[in-house]
């Protein structure tokens, strides 16, 4: 990112560019180094990027009852679902930190949810953590739901799983909730800027699309849980087919990954 970063301050044009990922956790990183570069990009994770996910909501909401700055809506998003719950107290002691003045019924009912008689995981037990503590507690009460959830016989959703330990990869090295308040606004702000931007791709979503420059992101492929390597062979070949003018292939050893090696150059 920072190599196209000093092209376009160069002059070249930021849509002459398209950076596949395997998956949209490996997209998290990407927008991020965008927003730190100043550099406009649009995100097939949606308008806001990977933090505009339910995901990445959803984790930032946590972070946000942990310290007491969730807002009504956010808390009954995540409070009123099975298996990630936060106690009556954490509730209670936001809605009052916020200065809404209704019950913890009314403030459910008022949003079209019914309160749950059975709340858990009390967050506020985690002010007094750090904020290291923080971000790993919920990354994990997002991904042990997702895993309890899933039906008898069928995986989890790994993508998802994956994308919440990318968020909270960029969550704790914020050091701060303020901080990440604005590592996320800053991440929105460069994918709403008008004009010409770099579009960050899953392989999936680029079939068809193709830019001047290629980067992509080898090391993503094939995918830790694929069960057919044809099929991510052939991913792969989608992503090395995009480039029109120049391919870029960012892996971090060429010689031993399955697919760059057979056509990698190098000493």
């Amino acid at each position: 990112i920072s190599e196209i970063a000093a092209e376009v301050a160069e002059g070249a044009s930021p849509a002459d560019y398209l950076v596949l990922s395997r998956t949209n956790a490996g997209l998290a990183p990407l927008e991020a180094a965008c927003a730190k570069a100043h550099l406009p990009f649009e995100s097939t994770a949606g308008g806001d990027g990977t933090w505009g996910t339910r995901d990445g909501r959803d984790l930032l909401t946590y972070l946000r009852a942990s310290d007491g700055k969730a807002s009504v809506d956010g808390i009954v998003s995540i409070a009123n679902r099975p298996l990630r719950k936060l106690s009556r107290r954490v509730v209670e002691e936001t809605l009052e930190r916020r200065g809404v003045a209704q019950s913890l019924s009314e403030a459910f009912y008022a949003t079209g949810h019914y309160p749950s008689e059975l709340l858990a995981n009390d967050l506020s037990d985690l002010e007094s953590s750090s904020w290291a503590e923080r971000t790993a507690a919920a990354a994990e009460l997002l991904t042990t739901d997702l895993r309890q959830r899933s039906e008898p016989g069928i995986d989890p959703d790994e993508d998802r799983i994956g994308l919440i330990t990318a968020l909270q990869g960029i969550a704790s090295e914020a050091v701060s909730l303020d901080t990440l308040e604005r590592v996320v606004e800053e991440t929105a702000a460069a994918s709403r800027r008008k004009g010409p931007r770099v579009l960050l791709s899953t392989i999936h979503k680029a079939k068809g699309g193709q830019r001047k420059t290629v980067c992509v992101m080898a090391d993503g492929l094939p995918h830790p849980k694929a069960r057919d390597l044809e099929e991510e062979q052939r991913l792969y070949y989608v992503a090395i087919t995009r480039a029109e003018d120049r391919l870029v292939i960012q892996c971090a050893d060429p010689k031993e990954h399955p697919f760059v090696r057979r056509h990698w150059k190098g000493k």
